[in-house]
Formats: structure tokens, C-alpha cells, sequence
């Protein structure tokens, strides 16, 4: 078992996701300046259908992209650990489970970035939300962490960022997507990526405030990532993420290695 650590980042994207910039190298030599005891690298899962290929890695870089991160491992301290951040479709759910089942990969983590609305998918970053959407955004993510199969949640706010208000609808998805990762022990994330948005209001696109000050109430245990899609962002982020954690009175889980998987001490 490799010990648990705060000093951590694992949601990271490079060139590979089809979106993002710099190398599995370059990510890894940064890490090591910044003095990161672990990395973990999250691209966004290509779907076996290349559903949504146009911001996701191709299927066929699979292979290059895990045997780069596999180089990059050295006997100097930092953990580099291999993953994918998915978006869960319920027919692809043994295609994930293979990824951790065969050895492939260290972890899997969520995020919901696309849902359908009748006959076409809409996201939280390009579209409206409408309440019947935000409870969509809903049954999918709690679908997905039913599976067991992801050690996080990513951005489990994200519906937030264009469904601005908060009301009675906003409250009550957030509790209860909290108390479902509250009694599946699995940490929300607190993301970085958000914070370096632009917001329409005082607040941030996400994290949004009042979803974390639910979780401190409730009790839910968070991670905080930087979701860098830049090797500059890899450690950008970090000092408003800590600030914010503070803020809102979140506890804290821990991540470390046991048996060859991501963990958390709580």
C-alpha cells in the first residue's frame, strides 16, 4: 500500500483527450517540479461507438497513451497512476469494467458531461438547462456511481454552471446526489478547471457554493483537482481549490494506492 497524501493531482488532460496541450512528459517533468507526490491522468474515455469523437481521444491512441504514462514511472517517489474520466452509458458499462477488471488502468472516474433530452444530447457547458434537465443530470450521475466501478465523482456540480438559479430543485438533486456519494463512500470533486472560468455572477460557473455548503452539512468527503487541461493549470488552480475547501468546511479524503487501485483514506 503507498501511502495516503494532500499533496496530489488526479484529474489531468493531456494533448491526448483531443481538446487539451502537452505531452504525458512534459505533465510528469511539471509534477516533479512542483514537488507532487502523486499524478494521475484522466483522459476522457472514447466510447467503442466514437460517440462524441470530436472533443475525445481517438480509440486507436489508447495503447500509446498508457504506455506513455507506464514510462514515465520511476523508483523517485511520485506516483503516476493511469485512468480515464468516462461518461457513463449504460450499455457501455462492461466495456469500463474491463478497463479495471484486465489491469489496464489504476481507476475510473465520472463526469457527466452530455445527457440526452429526447432525441439529442445536450451538456451543461454549451446548452440551457431546463429543471426536467437538471434532474436528468441527476439519474445519470447517481446510474453511474451505482456501478461502483469510478473512485470519484468530477465536477458533480457541472449542471450548475449554466442552470444558474438556485432553488428548490437546485437543493434537492444536490442532497441528493451528496447522500448517495455519502453512503457509497465515494469523495465529490472540488474542481480547478471551474475556478478559471469566467462567471456570470459573484460565484464560480463551478464549484457552486451552495452545493459544497450542503455537502460540509451533510458530511460528504471531497477530493480537489486541478482537471488541467495545460501543464501551466497543473498547479494553478491549487490555491483557490485549498481556499475554497477551507471556505465551505469540507472534509477532506485522501488518496492512496492499495492494491494496485486508487483508494481513499476518510
Amino acid at each position: 500500500m503507498i501511502r495516503s497524501t494532500d499533496n496530489y493531482n488526479l484529474h489531468t488532460h493531456s494533448f491526448y483527450c483531443g481538446h487539451g496541450h502537452g505531452t504525458i512528459k512534459e505533465y510528469c517533468d511539471e509534477a516533479r517540479r512542483l514537488g507532487l507526490d502523486m499524478l494521475g491522468f484522466t483522459e476522457h474515455m472514447p466510447l467503442p461507438d466514437r460517440r462524441f469523437a470530436n472533443s475525445r481521444m481517438s480509440n486507436e491512441d489508447i495503447p500509446t497513451y498508457l504506455e506513455d504514462i507506464e514510462n514515465e514511472r520511476k523508483d523517485d517517489g511520485m506516483v503516476i497512476l493511469s485512468g480515464f474520466e468516462c461518461d457513463y452509458f449504460s450499455e457501455f458499462k462492461d466495456y469500463f469494467a474491463s478497463y479495471l477488471e484486465e489491469g489496464k488502468v489504476d481507476y475510473l472516474i465520472n463526469g457527466v458531461h452530455f445527457f440526452k433530452r429526447g432525441n439529442r444530447y445536450v451538456s451543461p457547458f454549451d446548452d440551457v438547462m431546463t429543471k426536467d434537465d437538471v434532474y436528468t443530470y441527476r439519474d445519470v450521475l447517481l446510474a453511474a456511481l451505482d456501478t461502483g466501478l469510478f473512485s470519484f465523482q468530477a465536477h458533480p456540480d457541472l449542471i450548475f454552471a449554466s442552470y444558474r438559479e438556485w432553488d428548490c430543485v437546485s437543493e434537492e438533486v444536490s442532497r441528493e446526489i451528496i447522500q448517495f456519494a455519502i453512503d457509497k463512500k465515494i469523495p465529490l470533486e472540488v474542481n480547478g478547471n471551474g475556478m478559471l472560468r469566467p462567471s456570470p455572477d459573484d460565484d464560480y460557473r463551478y464549484p457552486r457554493r451552495m452545493f459544497w455548503y450542503l455537502a460540509s452539512e451533510m458530511g460528504a468527503f471531497c477530493v480537489r483537482n486541478s482537471d488541467c487541461h495545460e501543464v501551466v493549470n497543473l498547479a494553478k488552480s491549487r490555491p483557490l481549490q485549498e481556499a475554497f475547501v477551507k471556505e465551505c468546511n469540507v472534509k477532506k479524503a485522501y488518496p492512496l494506492v492499495k492494491r494496485g487501485r486508487l483508494s481513499f483514506n476518510f
